[in-house]
């Protein structure tokens, strides 16, 4: 039998945890209760979970925030059949009507850290 190279499995285990990942996101499950009943170490799922969503978000790798000069003044939401328009000042977010929440809460959580 021949054995793995340590770059396969590598990938092996990136593919396992973000498969992992993406099936916690979609779940509805807290962190806590998801790794309980996967049976998977909250500090491992933790760690590829942090990783992998700042690969996501940011090409290099790290997160990054763009300056704003002044915070917004108002927050206007607009809706029709397409979807939500959330208007941030100058700011313009354009979501589907089936856009997925739990990572449109993440992203503004994130834009509310950087702010």
């Amino acid at each position: 039998m021949i054995e793995k190279s340590w770059k396969e499995q590598r990938l092996a285990k990136r593919r396992f945890w973000e498969a992992h990942i993406q099936t916690w996101e979609k779940s509805g499950l807290s962190q806590n209760e998801y790794c309980r009943r996967s049976n998977i170490k909250k500090s491992q799922f933790t760690y590829w979970k942090i990783k992998i969503f700042k690969e996501r978000f940011s090409p290099g790798g790290q997160l990054t925030f763009v300056p704003v000069a002044q915070p917004p003044q108002s927050v206007q939401e607009t809706h029709d059949e397409t979807g939500i328009t959330v208007h941030l000042g100058k700011a313009k977010i354009q979501l589907s009507t089936n856009f997925d929440t739990t990572s449109f809460v993440k992203i503004v959580s994130l834009l509310e850290k950087g702010l």
